[in-house]
């Protein structure tokens, strides 16, 4: 009797494992995690962040000094380095 079960909880999980696996889950880097900075100087760059909230690259004002890492030329760039 346990046997057979066992065959069938068995069998379940790997159908489960082989149906997830194709699917990548790709983490967002930790740069992409940083808040959005728009500097202290008096500048006006338009940068692009990785909103977290939202899960997209928004556009924003950057002062030109003081950004950190989550702070990118172009929507594309964001885009592709935050997963987005």
């Amino acid at each position: 009797m346990m046997k057979p079960l066992f065959v069938r909880l068995l069998s379940a999980a790997v159908a489960v494992t082989s149906i997830t696996c194709g699917n990548e889950i790709k983490a967002t880097p930790v740069a992409c995690l940083q808040p959005m900075m728009s500097g202290m100087c008096d500048g006006y760059f338009i940068r692009y962040y990785y909103n977290d909230v939202t899960h997209m690259c928004q556009e924003f004002v950057y002062g030109g000094c003081g950004a950190n890492e989550n702070n990118f030329h172009s929507l594309e760039e964001c885009n592709h380095k935050c997963n987005a």
